[in-house]
């Protein structure tokens, strides 16, 4: 059966922080891609319905560009970064032989994360490219 048989029961410590830093980025793109818009002012969708956003961030530009910092860009890292990490995890685990399990949240932390960056890339382009979007089609 070889050494893939004799699993020690130890996860590697990069597969746990590979699924724990895509749990955090699919989190952070969640509330990027439902609530946030709601809550940032001037963002295309409460333009749109004529809402105002919240007051932190109609009175702070700080607060403003924090919160769009938190909800777009921090999942999209973070989420490259735990697809990155799992798949090191992974060449880890095999180059371990037999040392070390946890081929199941290494990959968790590689589908996690990447869902989650495709999720909060798609929100970057939603919030901040549309503006060209008809631009492309006019000319």
């Amino acid at each position: 059966m070889g050494p893939a048989a004799t699993n020690p029961g130890r996860v590697h410590p990069l597969a746990l922080a590979a699924v724990a830093g895509g749990l955090v980025a699919s989190a952070l793109a969640l509330y990027g891609s439902f609530l946030s818009e709601e809550h940032i002012a001037g963002s295309p969708l409460n333009v749109a319905r004529n809402r105002p956003g919240s007051d932190a961030t109609r009175e702070s530009n700080t607060t403003r560009h924090t919160l769009q910092l938190v909800a777009y860009v921090l999942p999209f890292v973070l989420g490259v970064g735990a697809a990155l990490a799992g798949g090191e995890a992974m060449r880890a685990i095999e180059r371990a032989d037999g040392a070390y399990a946890g081929s199941l949240p290494a990959v968790f932390g590689i589908m996690i994360g990447g869902l989650s960056a495709v999720v909060s890339g798609c929100m970057i382009l939603a919030v901040y490219g549309w503006r060209y979007v008809p631009a492309l089609y006019t000319t």
